[in-house]
């Protein structure tokens, strides 16, 4: 506990993964200390953890994180239109940082789709939930390519057969069911 106290790498608010949890540090002591995950348990770490273990402190020299999510649209939609609505909704929702600045990039022609990739900036440890913030942007996406008639696409497959000659089709009629049989029509 002294050596994490005299150090400083980790103070109580800082958002850290340790043993394959993360969360943020409400109280440092001298045997463990206690980290808030984000569905409101508490754990209690045992300070050696902090050192004999990989720790990733999100917030120790920056509190900014950049995020990132892949989003497709309709082959045939206008790429430059795509991207400024892409764009004005990054600059229209409001927990998202203007430094360091986002970015909206068409990243690759898919299998089923064009498709761009969207990176932006929070501050983490702030009043904002950056699942949260995440969700909201990506309605406020859905909603502006709607409206723009801009298609999202599900993944589809053509097949083709080849065939040296015609291909035989072979019609049934399907028999009586139970539900059918000892009517009369």
């Amino acid at each position: 506990g002294i050596i994490i106290l005299m150090e400083r790498q980790i103070k109580v608010g800082d958002i850290i993964e340790v043993a394959g949890s993360t969360g943020k540090v409400t109280h440092l002591g001298s045997r463990c200390s206690r980290i808030r995950k984000f569905d409101g348990v508490e754990l209690l770490v045992p300070n050696s953890a902090f050192l004999e273990k990989e720790v990733t402190n999100w917030t120790l020299a920056d509190p900014h994180h950049r995020f990132d999510f892949c989003i497709g649209v309709a082959y045939g939609s206008p790429v430059e239109k795509t991207m400024s609505l892409l764009s004005s909704a990054l600059e229209r929702q409001p927990e998202v940082l203007r430094e360091p600045a986002s970015g909206v990039f068409f990243e690759a022609f898919g299998d089923s789709s064009l498709v761009f990739r969207i990176y932006y900036w929070l501050e983490l440890g702030g009043a904002a939930d950056a699942r949260q913030v995440g969700s909201d942007l990506r309605c406020r996406i859905e909603r502006d390519l709607r409206a723009a008639a801009i298609e999202m696409p599900f993944p589809q497959r053509d097949f083709n057969f080849k065939s040296s000659g015609p291909i035989p089709v072979l019609v049934e009629m399907a028999g009586p069911t139970s539900s059918q049989e000892g009517r009369t029509p």
